[in-house]
């Protein structure tokens, strides 16, 4: 919900980034391996659901810790652009799984 709030409203972000620093170099190498890794998912069985799951709870945890350490609305416009593509990034991640606001999340 909070990545949807920061990106209200926003259009055209590429996702074609390339990160900086501690956090956002953590955020990007999570969401892709996660990415990649539930393409090998099949959704029709329950062990892959499950597998899914425990792997958004992963990247949730270090979305959670990226929040805590970077300012996503950065006053430099680069930085806060590359930010926005990174939570882009991130929620498409999360919406591969579950349309998380359909369910009210």
């Amino acid at each position: 919900k909070r990545i949807r709030n920061i990106l209200k409203g926003i259009k055209n972000l590429s996702t074609d980034i390339t990160p900086e620093g501690e956090w956002e170099e953590k955020l990007y190498a999570k969401a892709v391996d996660i990415s990649d890794a539930l393409g090998a998912l099949d959704f029709y069985k329950e062990d892959d659901v499950r597998k899914a799951i425990d792997m958004l709870i992963e990247l949730a945890d270090v979305l959670d810790r990226f929040f805590e350490e970077v300012l996503v609305n950065h006053e430099d416009e680069e930085i806060r652009k590359r930010r926005q593509a990174l939570l882009k990034l991130t929620g498409d991640v999360f919406e591969r799984v579950a349309r998380f606001d359909k369910l009210g999340l």
